[in-house]
């Protein structure tokens, strides 16, 4: 398709026209598609507490975390339903405060944070780093024999699962440490302990 300017068609002006019609259909298709997602169905809310909007899903998420390994009766999901309303509740009058931006919350909020990453990554790391720990007959004796004191009265046959959970700890130890020791090996690290106040 080419743009007619006054009577005559251009051939760079047919080109040009022809890519801009492509793009304004790809543009065009691309709202759709879009269009066709942001009108798709949300899911429907199962609690309403002013503007805010809770799913049934995201309900339960929350009820599971305060249980933690236990199922709660339908009647203590009820009161949780009341306490977990009252918290949002609380929620919501801090942030119209304005207190979701005070420093000392969102320092707080930083440190839980790097705290909660930090368990993660070593619990991760702790979790890999083990696959390759071995335990050999001859370590839990050399073990028993070297810390008998630990041990009175016990023979090497009754102490020996505590025997090896006491190497398999020790080791996790290692290959953590060794794995902290290359992280600080590959990155440059400098110090001011005269700014520090630590010399």
């Amino acid at each position: 398709m080419s743009i007619i300017i006054g009577q005559k068609a251009d051939s760079g002006y047919a080109i040009k026209g022809g890519l801009m019609n492509r793009m304004l259909a790809i543009t065009l298709l691309f709202f759709l598609i879009f269009l066709n997602f942001s009108c798709s169905p949300k899911e429907k809310s199962a609690i309403s507490i002013g503007d805010i909007r809770i799913t049934a899903q995201e309900f339960q998420k929350a009820s599971d975390r305060f249980a933690y390994q236990r199922t709660l009766t339908k009647e203590a999901r009820k009161e949780f339903l009341e306490v977990f309303i009252n918290r949002k509740l609380i929620l919501r009058e801090a942030e119209n405060e304005g207190l979701d931006k005070d420093p000392q919350f969102l320092e707080s909020v930083q440190a839980f944070w790097a705290q909660s990453l930090l368990k993660l990554i070593l619990d991760k790391k702790i979790e890999e780093l083990s696959l390759d720990i071995s335990i050999t007959e001859d370590g839990i004796e050399s073990f028993y024999k070297a810390n008998k004191d630990k041990f009175p009265d016990i023979e090497e046959a009754e102490a020996y699962d505590q025997i090896k959970m006491l190497i398999f700890k020790e080791k996790q130890r290692k290959v953590l440490d060794d794995w902290i020791d290359f992280l600080r090996k590959k990155t440059n690290i400098k110090i001011d302990y005269k700014l520090l106040d630590l010399e």
